[in-house]
């Protein structure tokens, strides 16, 4: 489904606790654009999951395992992360990492590249 697709069930609901919890990956892989987060309010934007898509394949064919670490994969994260600050999002962002060979790596090595390569990212 598409960014679009999930503001529209947020907008359905009518309840003002329904949010969105964006994930670069998902957004990416649903084809979904800028324009489509830039249609959603502030308010109804709760958590941001930052990954990025192996260079491999193309949008609409991967799966979760397919995503890499931040920097080395296909998505433009510096063009979501620059509308994420138009609409003025300062709420929590984490790395979401499902691939097998990252998990066999050192988990303080992948986390401090993560958190080093999301730094520059929100610079």
């Amino acid at each position: 489904y598409r960014l679009a697709d999930a503001w529209g069930i947020v907008q359905k609901a009518d309840d003002t606790d329904s949010t969105i919890i964006l994930d670069a990956f998902h957004n990416w892989n649903s084809n979904s654009t800028l324009d489509d987060l830039r249609q959603i309010p502030l308010d109804k934007i709760s958590h941001y999951h930052i990954d990025d898509a192996a260079h491999n394949k193309p949008p609409t064919t991967q799966k979760d395992p397919d995503r890499v670490m931040i920097g080395e994969g296909q998505i433009d994260l510096k063009a979501e992360i620059a509308v994420l600050k138009e609409i003025g999002y300062d709420k929590t962002v984490s790395l979401e990492l499902f691939n097998a060979e990252i998990w066999e790596q050192d988990p303080l090595e992948v986390i401090s590249t993560g958190l080093a390569r999301m730094k520059e990212l929100f610079a």
